[in-house]
């Protein structure tokens, strides 16, 4: 193992060990030597003793992680703004109609659920409205939208006018049974694989625009049965 002298003020130190000469943390432009060496040099040639370049990597890779961590904390401070953002916006433009009464798929969704011996209990705040969602920045791209998820005494669902008027009867129970899944039965939406296509819990529509109602019963027995 090899030993180490330096100097300082015209005088020489030593030996030590490398663990000792690290604890020393000289600076640079301190000379050092050990067997081998023709001559002394500066501390910063003998790379197992400099901690300058040590304590730079250190610093570096410190900067790097801290630069991560403060982007991934930007990314999640700007997603939640904005998810508020649209929540609000949603809200704020969400409407009743009189001639559609949107209670009567979640009525429906209970009397299915019995039939499987599942009796979640009923939220204290339901609230199904229509809000135009294909206007609305960062929500055009759904058909409805729920913020129950999680919260047992929550439903909260709001459904795309512009897609209903158009939409079937099994496309209509489709996105319904979908949406009161996430919110009474904390369901999460499925990995969009091809696999997972005509599941209920596939989270894009396409998956149901061109069932029909049999094929509708089929996917929500599915699910039931596996609760």
């Amino acid at each position: 193992m090899d030993k180490y002298y330096y100097q300082e003020n015209g005088k020489s130190y030593g030996p030590y060990s490398i663990k000792e000469m690290r604890a020393k943390r000289l600076p640079q432009g301190t000379y050092v030597w050990y067997k081998g060496l023709d001559a002394w040099i500066p501390i910063e040639r003998v790379t197992e003793l400099n901690n300058a370049k040590q304590n730079n990597k250190l610093k570096k890779v410190t900067i790097i992680l801290s630069s991560i961590i403060l982007v991934i904390i930007a990314c999640i401070l700007v997603r939640s703004i904005s998810n508020n953002s649209v929540s609000k916006a949603i809200r704020s433009a969400a409407y009743d109609d009189p001639s559609v009464d949107l209670s009567v798929y979640m009525d429906k969704f209970f009397r299915d659920l019995e039939v499987y011996g599942v009796r979640p209990i009923k939220p204290k705040t339901c609230i199904i409205k229509f809000s135009e969602l294909d206007k609305i920045k960062g929500a055009t791209e759904f058909n409805g939208i729920s913020y129950g998820y999680n919260n047992d005494d929550l439903v909260e669902i709001y459904i795309n006018p512009t897609f209903w008027k158009q939409a079937s009867k099994a496309q209509k129970y489709w996105l319904m049974y979908h949406e009161l899944s996430h919110d009474l039965l904390n369901v999460d939406d499925l990995t969009p694989t091809p696999s997972n296509e005509g599941k209920l819990m596939y989270p894009y529509s396409s998956s149901f625009e061109v069932q029909n109602m049999d094929e509708f019963i089929e996917a929500f027995h599915e699910l039931f049965e596996s609760l």
